[in-house]
């Protein structure tokens, strides 16, 4: 993660696009307590708590599409 860490901080003037990688990067450069230990516990965070929140949308959504046959039949019909 590091080595990433350290990619990134060489490519972020070249880029157009600004990440959440590049915020904290920035807020870094002000801010000397924010290391780049800080950063990647942040960035870690963060994917972790997404990819909580998308499982959980999804386990949700495939119990109620299961329990109600009639909008999964029109769910099938509207993929198929």
């Amino acid at each position: 993660m590091q080595s990433i860490l350290l990619k990134r901080r060489n490519e972020i003037t070249k880029s157009q696009f600004r990440s959440l990688l590049d915020i904290f990067i920035e807020i870094s450069k002000n801010n000397a307590d924010f290391t780049n230990e800080d950063i990647i516990n942040e960035a870690v965070t963060f994917m972790l708590a997404g990819q909580d929140s998308v499982g959980a949308a999804v386990a949700f959504s495939l119990f109620f599409i299961a329990k109600h046959v009639d909008v999964q039949k029109k769910d099938y019909e509207r993929v198929g």
